[in-house]
């Protein structure tokens, strides 16, 4: 019978009996290794390779990338199949605001997906982000809690693949005199694009540069925050300004908790910021209209990029995010309910481009780009926006200040010094996105969404500790 089973799916599918037999095989892969409690081993195991997919072309013109997502697709079923067994555990995990949050984003992914103009490419956009999004954060929660493993761990288990990219991006970029020009060759070809890879490598910044405050003092630590500093470097040459932002705004952050920074405090911060920008709002404009510097200077120095964030008067690069970015606006405005479905962006905003808001990188056709000129929304809150109207950016948004205030949550209970400052890395490695995604928006990309959604996983465990531990004064 189990011979014969395979066989009448092949005749029964057609032409899609491959992609059955495949799902057939993942699952039953996936049950066998649950059932022999593997969780933790294909856990860590993606964890390491992460870094190091490589796309590979399949069956309909698709691509698939290798090791990542066959592995995320195993985990996948295997906490499917753990939670069905913790059901009491899982319901503990629900209740938090961090459950309720990424929950609300699946739904509107799905929703949004049965009222997208196009369904096939929304559906499967869908499926990939919910595989990696409840694999990385069940994973990590079940490792943290079934196994007692050290979140710790996990960074030291990337130190080696971290270290090989920190000197792979200076011995690639060295020929060019590290010339702004060369950035998109930083990490080919594990990464597409140097701004995948600034937003992939910033997660892993503060946790390695901070190690020792949050762990016992020894002299290997120090070892560990200088791969740490040698990220920092491979992230200055990597020319992403959006990088260079979330990592200067996080670091005042660590600096803003360690001097007694409370949420009412960060509150009043954002209102006294709020006012002074709608006070000084003429001579910001001005600033931003008669800026010289460009980011698309083939001979221009690390200083011009820095200098350009504010140009939208000369600089392509700006000019054509702004394009998107209005775009996207108009097609929420379009469809503010429902939005256009996910992934369906780079097929829809074409017609809502005004010529004169275009530029020579501007896209007319969405199969034939032409590298550095492709991209999306450059905004993962526009991109919800247009995608999954603005429930979908009101979802994105508030899901950081959920993670905001779960972290002061941890950082006020009763949890031991190291565990607070652990969740202090992890919420830090957030924060990084949080300001990385006003720019751009990586969440289809397998390698930065399954470090991201780990490091949400940690928080949310850590999250469900503190619940119950009483709250300091």
């Amino acid at each position: 019978m189990a011979f014969i089973t395979p066989l009448v799916l092949l005749f029964a599918l057609g032409q899609h009996s491959t992609l059955a037999m495949l799902l057939l095989l993942g699952v039953c892969v996936s049950f066998l290794l649950q059932r022999f409690k593997q969780i933790k081993s294909v856990f860590l195991v993606l964890f390491a390779f992460i870094l190091f997919g490589l796309d590979f072309p399949i069956y309909g013109g698709s691509q698939i990338t290798l090791p990542t997502e066959p592995l995320a697709a195993i985990l996948f079923i295997m906490v499917l199949f753990e939670f069905y067994r913790e059901k009491e555990f899982l319901i503990q995990i629900i209740k938090q605001p961090i459950s309720i949050g990424l929950l609300l984003l699946l739904f509107i992914w799905m929703a949004s997906s049965i009222t997208s103009s196009m369904p096939t490419i929304s559906f499967k956009y869908t499926l990939v982000n919910t595989v990696f999004l409840v694999g990385a954060v069940g994973g990590s929660i079940l490792l943290l809690k079934k196994y007692n493993f050290d979140f710790r761990h996990l960074y030291l288990l990337s130190i080696l693949p971290l270290l090989f990219f920190g000197l792979y991006s200076i011995y690639t970029l060295l020929p060019y005199h590290f010339n702004p020009g060369a950035a998109p060759l930083i990490a080919q070809p594990f990464f597409k694009d140097h701004t995948i890879y600034s937003a992939s490598i910033a997660l892993f910044v503060f946790p390695l540069l901070l190690w020792p405050i949050y762990n016992p003092k020894s002299n290997k630590n120090y070892l560990i925050s200088a791969i740490g500093v040698l990220l920092l470097v491979s992230l200055f040459i990597s020319s992403s300004r959006a990088a260079w932002l979330s990592i200067i705004v996080s670091g005042l952050f660590i600096g803003f908790i360690y001097f007694g920074g409370k949420a009412k405090h960060l509150f009043l911060i954002g209102i006294a910021a709020l006012t002074m920008l709608w006070f000084n709002s003429k001579s910001i404009e001005n600033t931003f209209l008669i800026n010289p510097y460009s980011s698309s200077e083939t001979d221009g120095s690390l200083q011009d990029q820095a200098l350009s964030v504010t140009n939208v008067n000369s600089d392509v690069s700006n000019i054509e995010r702004l394009n998107r970015w209005r775009c996207a606006l108009r097609m929420g405005m379009d469809k503010p309910l429902t939005g256009f479905g996910p992934a369906t962006f780079p097929f829809q905003y074409l017609v809502y481009q005004r010529e004169s808001e275009m530029t020579y990188i501007s896209v007319t056709n969405p199969f034939n780009t032409i590298l550095g000129r492709g991209g999306s929304a450059h905004s993962e809150y526009l991109l919800l926006l247009s995608e999954s109207g603005w429930i979908g950016f009101i979802t994105w948004m508030g899901l950081q200040f959920i993670f905001l205030f779960s972290f002061f949550k941890i950082w006020n209970s009763a949890l031991t010094l190291n565990e607070k400052k652990l969740s202090l890395v992890m919420y830090i490695s957030l924060l990084t996105y949080t300001i990385h995604s006003l720019f751009n928006n990586y969440l289809g990309n397998a390698a930065f969404s399954i470090a991201y959604w780990t490091t949400c996983g940690g928080l949310l465990f850590y999250s469900v500790r503190a619940t119950d531990s009483p709250k300091h004064d």
